[in-house]
């Protein structure tokens, strides 16, 4: 009898090890940068985990409902640094994941803008949210 509980026990850990596995910046995370003068844009990125085991990331600002939400056209993961181009806006990103937080600098036209992404809360009723 020991010796299937002992079994069940290990069959259930090593069954476990592909969810540790999966840790890493997959999910919708939320931030915003901060413009200047009072201004802020608020954004939502739509990070996926693709079959492939790269990752996509879509970008959303929350702000500006006229504005076509781009793809990501380069994104690399490796240890806990997550970087990304994004073309259509000549910009692109770099941070490190650390504590369910990102922290890193937007760049674009010759700025660097921190920008800190925290994972998606649901906002308030009324407002716009695409998760």
């Amino acid at each position: 009898m020991k010796k299937g509980i002992y079994f069940l026990l290990l069959s259930l850990l090593i069954s476990s090890c592909p969810l540790m596995a999966q840790i890493g910046p997959a999910g919708v995370w939320q931030g915003d940068l901060d413009l200047g003068a009072e201004q802020k844009l608020s954004l939502q990125l739509v990070i996926n985990k693709l079959m492939s085991g790269a990752y996509g990331i879509s970008v959303y600002y929350m702000d500006q409902g006229a504005v076509i939400n781009p793809d990501a056209t380069s994104v690399n993961f490796e240890g806990s640094r997550l970087s990304f181009n994004v073309d259509d806006l000549g910009g692109s990103y770099s941070g490190t994941l650390e504590n369910k937080t990102i922290t890193g600098e937007w760049r674009q036209g010759g700025n660097s803008i921190p920008l800190v992404l925290t994972p998606y809360k649901r906002s308030e009723p009324g407002s716009r949210d695409i998760a």
